[in-house]
């Protein structure tokens, strides 16, 4: 990475530059254990926090080195209407206050968490007088590269108001945390396994601090406001440090090998008034091409739907990927396997595949046939339940494809035969005549159920859709009354959702994916 030189270049408060918790100079597992669970309570904290604290200031990427593997961030003072929002959606839920003890949206949430975390550890410190007095509005989880080919050095960073109150406090936890170290930067303390470490995150933080970075800025005003928490990932750095176990995989680069090749990974998550939403962004060459998409064609019906283009175009590397990642288990396996498959189902691979999936592959499941009066003392057959898929691409070699398949299925005697409608661009197979058509009939895309999780599936590359609430019937249907803690009562726990939606567009050199989830 490469940082923008006169950024950040203004003098940091810095505070007692170090100090201890505990007497060993090895730390364990509960320094950042400990931190972590603050800084997850201070979603929490931020949304029903009591006091009032103060906003603005440094965020968590201006004291985190430009060396940073990643982090996820929480903050205390988002928008007003996103705490409400969140607060309002949450309390939906019917057993949400008796779970959590949150009666109120002025209910200090940091205070059930921290507190109820130190009296687990049998810590005599309390959240009252040694962490609520100086904790602040912001903090982060992070790691960064170990020394050597060590492995990553995690640690936190907290925000503070009160210098003096926090040495106070961290001293006071040194009993939960022993052999921990601490150290302060700007208006930030870092928590770590190690004095070493907090050290060194300090010293790297303050000569190069992420936010100075080019690349992460530029992920940074691509992502917008980061909402009521968010994360960030430099692929490549977390790529090379888990390289040895990829290696035992058959050289598969878990993060950004294969066809797309990402530099960083980020994402938001924000409360709507009626939704919650996880934003993910992936920076870097990507595998899926934007295309028009027929899901909104399904039916209204439509239970659960799946909706990519562009695969058709990538299979070739994938495969290549593919038989890379097999032989370097065993070597050869994959093509043996391959011919294996062929010769049971006539199918020419990789051509084939490509061959389905085209320009675009669009799967669809029915709620029709999967309702409880229709499920009420039978099991479906598959002929009685809608499920397909709309395949976009050269019709004639697609069915040509399918063709071979149905004489593999009724050379194997499957209870069931193919459905093929003929549509625009492409075939329709389906496990019914009447599902087929119905792929084609529309409906879906004027549904306010789809539109509120999805909006407009245009120009997408990729899009998902589930129907919470028919889900819901669906299951309940199928599960007897019970007492309390039995599966109805877990089922009716998923009363307040509605639908799950997601939807990926691909920009230039990065991708988007908005995963929503919206309540009735």
């Amino acid at each position: 990475m490469t940082r923008v030189q006169g950024r950040n270049d203004t003098p940091r408060r810095t505070w007692g530059r170090r100090a201890r918790l505990g007497d060993r100079g090895a730390a364990t597992g509960l320094a950042v254990g400990g931190a972590a669970v603050v800084a997850a309570a201070l979603v929490g904290g931020g949304v029903w926090a009591a006091t009032q604290l103060s906003g603005g200031g440094a965020q968590p990427d201006d004291v985190l080195p430009d060396s940073t593997l990643g982090y996820v961030r929480v903050d205390l003072d988002p928008s007003a209407t996103q705490k409400v929002d969140l607060m309002q959606l949450l309390r939906r839920f019917p057993d949400f206050e008796r779970a959590t003890g949150i009666s109120s949206d002025r209910e200090d949430v940091r205070r059930l968490l921290v507190q109820g975390a130190l009296d687990e550890a049998a810590c005599a410190a309390s959240y009252d007088d040694d962490v609520e007095p100086w904790i602040g509005d912001r903090a982060a989880v992070a790691a960064m590269p170990g020394a050597d080919g060590a492995q990553p050095q995690p640690f936190a960073v907290l925000q503070v108001r009160d210098a003096s109150a926090a040495e106070d406090g961290l001293d006071a936890l040194s009993q939960c945390l022993p052999g921990a170290g601490y150290a302060f930067t700007g208006d930030y303390a870092v928590l770590a396994q190690t004095q070493l470490v907090a050290d060194t995150v300090v010293e790297r933080g303050e000569s190069a601090p992420l936010s100075g970075d080019e690349a992460y800025a530029e992920d940074m005003d691509r992502l917008g406001d980061p909402g009521l928490a968010s994360f960030w990932v430099d692929v490549p750095a977390v790529s090379e440090q888990i390289g040895s176990a990829a290696a035992q995989l058959g050289g598969l680069d878990l993060m950004s090998g294969g066809p797309a090749q990402s530099t960083s990974l980020y994402g938001t998550f924000r409360a709507g008034e009626d939704n919650l939403e996880l934003r993910v962004l992936s920076s870097g060459t990507q595998v899926l091409d934007n295309g028009a998409s027929p899901i909104g064609e399904l039916p209204e019906s439509t239970l659960v739907a799946l909706s990519a283009s562009g695969l058709g175009d990538a299979v070739p590397s994938m495969w290549k990927q593919l038989r890379e990642t097999a032989d370097g288990v065993e070597p050869g396996s994959f093509d043996r396997q391959v011919a294996e498959l062929e010769a049971e189902t006539g199918l020419r691979l990789p051509e084939d595949l490509a061959t389905l999936l085209g320009d675009n592959v669009t799967v669809g499941v029915d709620g029709k046939g999967l309702d409880p009066e229709s499920l009420a003392g039978r099991q479906p057959r598959p002929s009685d339940v809608g499920v397909g898929v709309r395949l976009t691409g050269d019709t004639n070699a697609i069915r040509n494809v399918v063709e071979r398949i149905q004489a593999s299925l009724d050379a194997q005697r499957a209870p069931f035969d193919l459905a093929t409608l003929e549509v625009e661009g492409g075939l329709v197979v389906a496990s019914n005549d009447a599902y087929a058509t119905a792929m084609d009939d529309g409906g879906l895309s004027g549904s306010d159920t789809f539109e509120g999780a999805v909006g407009d599936p245009d120009g997408a590359a990729a899009v998902s859709f589930v129907d919470l609430d028919r889900l819901t019937e669906m299951v309940r249907g199928l599960v007897p009354p019970s007492g309390s803690g039995g599966p109805a009562e877990i089922v009716g726990t998923f009363e307040p959702l509605r639908a799950l939606g997601a939807r990926v567009s691909i920009g230039d050199g990065y991708s988007e994916a908005v995963i929503r989830l919206t309540f009735d």
